[in-house]
């Protein structure tokens, strides 16, 4: 499985950095120059990877903490007046958010999932 199906979305890292979450992650998002295309391209690194010849032009505010969904659900407990779940709904093939009792519909992976009950849970 591609490991950027693994973590949350770069636009759902890029929301949880503008809410204050930096506790640190073992994998980050990476916007680099791809010198081969004269392109931006984004890539899910480990952290140890970070100085890799095909990162070498990321700016420093580039990188973001991609967060898988284990991550992710270590953080929710954190949030005890709220019921949430996600959960893989068999018969649509698909992953669902479920808040308060309120389904939040399709979302491609558990760990988009998971972010957005985070994010949801940090905004309200």
């Amino acid at each position: 499985m591609d490991i950027s199906k693994q973590v949350c979305s770069l636009e759902q890292a890029k929301k949880l950095s503008e809410l204050g979450i930096t506790a640190p992650a073992f994998l980050i998002w990476v916007e680099y120059l791809d010198e081969a295309v004269n392109q931006w391209q984004t890539k899910v690194l480990a952290q140890f990877q970070e100085q890799s010849d095909d990162i070498k032009y990321a700016l420093a505010d580039s990188r973001y903490n991609a967060y898988s969904g284990t991550e992710v659900g270590v953080m929710l407990p954190a949030f005890p007046n709220y019921n949430w779940e996600t959960y893989y709904h068999e018969s649509d093939k698909e992953w669902r958010v479920q808040i308060m009792g309120k389904v939040f519909g399709a979302v491609p992976t558990e760990a988009i999932g998971r972010t957005m009950i985070l994010i949801y849970m940090l905004e309200n």
